[in-house]
């Protein structure tokens, strides 16, 4: 089945505070301060690439063609936090919602309740079902994991070290982060 993934709402605050980028790296002044923001954005995308995960709130949906075979939708750029909405579209292009009384959470599954069956209505061909979910640790820096927030320092010192080069990721990064990376089956 074909997946479409698409963020909808960005995070609000990036996945480090600056003041507390810059004292990890012993940088007293203004003057490298754009710098400094943008290899925190830099370190965050590599982050969550790697973890398969969203850090800071963020929303997303997820498109499919149709509805699962089976009972329940794999969620992605975990953690999830909510399910905004499940909405399918009919071949005449009629949006409807399905219940939220249908489904719930489960850590990164929609579920269907007990007893409960998708919709058998005729669907568009493609991207007929939409499920719309808010993601990531919480909204703001405090919210994360110390290894995760100390990975992301290390790889921000990392870059702003090696700025003229392209090096790889260091191992000690690696190993900080491995205990959250998500396995799943991501198309």
């Amino acid at each position: 089945m074909r997946l479409n993934l698409q963020q909808v709402v960005a995070p609000a605050k990036p996945a480090l505070d600056i003041i507390d980028t810059k004292d990890f790296l012993r940088v007293d002044t203004q003057d490298e301060n754009d710098l400094i923001s943008s290899l925190i954005l830099v370190a965050e995308s590599r982050c969550e690439d790697y973890l398969n995960r969203a850090l800071i709130t963020q929303t997303w949906t997820t498109t499919m063609d149709r509805f699962p075979m089976g009972d329940y939708i794999e969620l992605y750029n975990t953690p999830v936090q909510s399910i905004t909405s499940v909405n399918y579209f009919l071949t005449d292009h009629t949006e409807t919602t399905f219940p939220g009384t249908e489904y719930y959470l489960a850590t990164d599954l929609l579920k269907l309740n007990y007893s409960k069956v998708w919709p058998t209505a005729t669907l568009r061909p493609a991207d007929a079902v939409v499920v719309e979910y808010i993601t990531g640790y919480g909204l703001t820096h405090t919210d994360l994991p110390a290894g995760i927030k100390q990975g992301l320092l290390h790889l921000v010192a990392h870059l702003y070290e090696n700025r003229e080069e392209d090096t790889p990721m260091p191992a000690m990064i690696k190993s900080l982060w491995d205990p959250y990376v998500v396995y799943s089956r991501r198309f």
